[in-house]
């Protein structure tokens, strides 16, 4: 270019800088200065846009000015000059110098380019591919394309898509970094042959535009070509590595969130959804659980966000229901159990459908029929060997497997053997998985079988047999469990042990015919001393119940309540801590919604639970506390408890009258709120201390902390007059009216049954003692005869550790007994 030419260039765009009559919106070709641009050649237009381009990287704070020459330069683009690899390069590198200075230099928490470059840069793409067509794209501009996509993509969340289609269009790896299965992604392919890496590019690039609900025929038909160059086993590898690392952090933050570790790019998801779609053409045991652990990952629940990305875990559960093995039943029982959310259980119900009718199964017989048994040949056994080691998996309860090694010679060895490790590292995995998996659905199996109170289930004698008590994984819960067997008109609760069932007096159970009913023992109704019985039985033969069962607590009809008619005002007035009282409501199929401070409504509300096998619906009355600051999501921090009501599904709004709600139905229900109030209370906080909040804060907390007891506290009484005899503190201990007394060394400890808080005579001084900041106490063979209860261990592992206060070296709590008021 001569002297001349470069002078009328600049001289062109300094016409265009110096122009100041321009006005939104516009045109380019009317703008005066345009006319001699648009009078050059094509070749010449080409130095005008390296030009404006040159300029834009000089002009940092003129927004109007930058907007305006963006505008000239993309025009000038749109019409597919013939700009060669130097001139593509020097453009690229224009356009990423102001991102520099300005990340560099000033506001680093601004965006980076204006609005008018993003809103153009399908034409950068046009002009990336009308170059790529005649032309090879160099590894350089490869990288600077990538590196104004890394710089955009920081800063310009809401146009991921427009970002990912000038990788697309660049040849780059379509994968977004700034994830942790991203990042190790990117990694993954980068390293492998050129050859691979392009099959994989093409994948990807496929997978990209899984922007439906359900793949497409066509997307089938492509995405099975690339899939078959890739390699089954490679694919198969690269999703068991992948899929498991979305759940983890961003390892890039995006600009503008406060919380960002949730955050998937949009493109990312669309990859995802097309991998996910593409593990239907697998059947392997690692490939469905993955794509379950994703549809978990991507169903969970973000504070201030919500669900993290539904389309993702939708897309995991078309997947699994399209995929006919056992073990896909498995996860969709987990994620159907797991997963609250409205949209998921619609989603969830489709894949059971499909599986339906594939297998000619109905919904009910698919439920307890397809359960997964993870290789267990006997109820809680499997048995696995490798070379001339025998390895055995034996579930003792819902939360505890244990594996044991046996040598050739059939005597045990504690560790895994070192044979193991190297000639079968794959099947041991395996082997471990198997009981991470069989302790994730044992969880799920154990609420489905307690939801059959309220489900009013029976079974006959065969079926329970076949699905329950001998299945090979539901068989560790039915076997702990108590059953009622209806035979000649007489209803006789039984147990098994020691291969039958017996009855509390260890009487074998007789006349049971393939047609017998069975149902889920319940004790309400029955006679205090049978209740007795069984309680005494499971602590003398040391057997512990999935839930609690002979220890259910019994919720029955009071005056008070006989007087209100049509609502219960046994739980009112607690204060309870929002959103574990939400979280709590979903676990317990209560539908609820968190009380916002922008919300236009009341802050009342009501928590519900249908009860549809008994055309009834439960309702639990709540009100937010307003006179305390909202979280930063908007959430009020605490509520106010208030009524318990009942109403029929045809007429919701109308409360019916207790006494005609079924003793079952009322005791269970009450049941619940008891759970939601002894846990999400604000006087369960061993960290609440006297002027935190408002008195009546501080008020009801020591109320609550140390006050009457509730049914739950009233069992945990009654199992404690039982179990504290047994135990090795019993001479230190004695069980009252609401405490259970302890003697140490140094002091005289009061914790209360209900809340597990410790007062210490003689002064009533309060003692904290946080869970998980002690030392382990002597607890681990103290045997209770359920699971599930956390504030009965620990209860008695503040006792163990008090009962020995003199032994006690945590400083925080020797402070404390130290400490004596001015009173004492």
């Amino acid at each position: 270019m001569t002297r001349k030419h470069f002078d009328e260039i600049t001289s062109a765009v300094q016409l265009l800088v110096e122009e100041q009559n321009w006005q939104y919106p516009y045109t380019f070709q009317t703008i005066k200065s345009a006319k001699p641009i648009l009078a050059m050649s094509s070749a010449e237009q080409v130095l005008v846009v390296i030009e404006i381009a040159r300029q834009l990287s000089q002009t940092q704070e003129d927004w109007q000015l930058i907007s305006h020459l963006e505008e000239a330069l993309f025009e000038l683009l749109s019409r597919r000059l013939p700009i060669g690899h130097d001139d593509l390069l020097l453009l690229l590198e224009l356009l990423i110098e102001p991102a520099d200075v300005w990340d560099r230099e000033r506001h680093r928490n601004y965006f980076h380019y204006s609005y008018t470059l993003i809103k153009n840069l399908p034409t950068l793409v046009n002009t990336i591919e009308s170059y790529s067509k005649d032309n090879e794209l160099t590894s350089e501009l490869q990288s600077t394309v990538g590196t104004l996509c890394s710089k955009l993509e920081h800063g310009h969340i809401y146009y991921r898509r427009e970002i990912s289609q000038l990788r697309i269009a660049s040849q780059l790896l379509p994968i977004v970094p700034g994830e942790a299965w991203s990042d190790v992604a990117i990694s993954d392919l980068l390293a492998l042959s050129t050859s691979a890496q392009s099959d994989w590019k093409k994948l990807l690039i496929i997978c990209a535009n899984a922007k439906q609900s359900k793949p497409s025929a066509k997307w089938k038909r492509i995405s099975a070509a690339a899939l078959e160059k890739v390699g089954h086993e490679d694919f198969r590898q690269a999703i068991v590595r992948w899929f498991p690392l979305v759940d983890k952090p961003r390892t890039q933050p995006i600009r503008h969130y406060e919380d960002q570790s949730h955050l998937l790019h949009e493109v990312n998801v669309d990859i995802l959804k097309g991998l996910v779609w593409l593990c239907t053409n697998f059947e392997t045991a690692d490939i469905v659980r993955a794509v379950g652990a994703l549809g978990l990952s991507a169903y969970r629940r973000v504070k201030g966000v919500g669900e993290r990305c539904v389309r993702l875990g939708n897309a995991c559960v078309w997947c699994l229901g399209q995929i006919p093995t056992e073990e896909t039943m498995g996860q969709l029982a987990i994620l159907k159990a797991k997963v609250k959310y409205r949209g998921a259980q619609r989603e969830i119900a489709k894949a059971l459908t499909v599986i339906s009718n594939r297998t000619g199964q109905s919904l009910e017989a698919l439920a307890e029929e397809a359960v997964p048994t993870y290789g267990l040949s006997e109820v809680g056994k499997r048995q696995e060997q490798f070379g001339d080691f025998t390895a055995t998996l034996s579930v003792v309860d819902t939360q505890t497997i244990e594996f044991a090694w046996y040598r050739p010679d059939g005597k045990r060895q504690k560790s895994v053997p070192k044979f193991v490790k190297e000639h079968h590292p794959n099947e041991l995995k395996a082997l471990k998985q198997a009981g991470k998996d069989i302790k994730k659905l044992l969880s799920v199996q154990c609420d489905l079988i307690e939801s059959s109170y309220l489900q009013r289930r029976t079974w006959t004698y065969a079926t329970w047999c076949k699905n329950y008590l001998n299945h090979p994984l539901i068989g560790i819960l039915a076997r702990r469990l108590i059953w009622q067997f209806h035979i000649q008109e007489q209803t006789i609760p039984a147990i098994w042990w020691q291969g039958q069932l017996v009855t509390t007096e260890g009487k074998p159970l007789e006349k049971i015919q393939p047609d017998t009913t069975v149902d889920l023992w319940h004790p309400l109704n029955m006679a205090t001393e049978q209740v007795l019985a069984w309680r005494s039985w499971l602590l003398d033969h040391r057997v512990k119940q999935p839930f609690k069962q002979a220890h259910r607590e019994i919720y029955l009809l009071t005056d008070a309540e006989k007087t209100t008619n049509t609502y219960s005002n046994r739980f009112a007035a607690h204060i309870i801590k929002q959103h574990q009282f939400n979280s709590l409501c979903r676990s317990r199929e209560w539908e609820n919604y968190l009380i916002l401070s922008f919300d236009c409504r009341e802050p009342g509300s009501q928590a519900r639970r249908q009860l549809s096998e008994w055309s009834l619906q439960a309702e639990f009355w709540i009100e937010a506390i307003v006179d305390n600051a909202e979280d930063p999501y908007g959430a009020y921090p605490y509520l106010s408890t208030d009524q318990v009501r009942f109403s029929t599904t045809d007429a919701p709004n109308t409360p019916i009258s207790l006494s005609d709600v079924p003793k079952l139905v009322f005791s269970e229900v009450l049941r619940d709120v008891d759970l939601f109030v002894g846990v999400a209370s604000i006087g369960n906080d061993p960290n609440w201390r006297p002027g935190q909040q408002q008195e009546r804060y501080n008020t009801y907390w020591q109320s609550y902390s140390f006050g009457q007891l509730s049914e739950t506290a009233k069992t945990r009484q009654q199992l404690f007059e039982s179990l504290i005899p047994r135990l090795k503190i019993a001479d230190c201990c004695q069980v009252t009216e609401r405490f259970l007394v302890v003697q140490g060394k140094l002091r005289t400890y009061k914790i209360h049954l209900g809340s597990g808080n410790i007062l210490m005579e003689p002064n009533d001084q309060y003692l904290c003692i946080v869970p998980g900041r002690t030392s382990k106490s002597n607890t681990t063979n103290v045997f209770l005869p359920f699971e599930g209860d956390g504030t009965t261990a620990i209860i008695l592992s503040k006792a163990f550790l008090l009962a020995a206060d003199d032994k006690i070296n945590d400083p925080t709590i020797v402070s404390q007994l130290k400490l004596r008021s001015l009173s004492a």
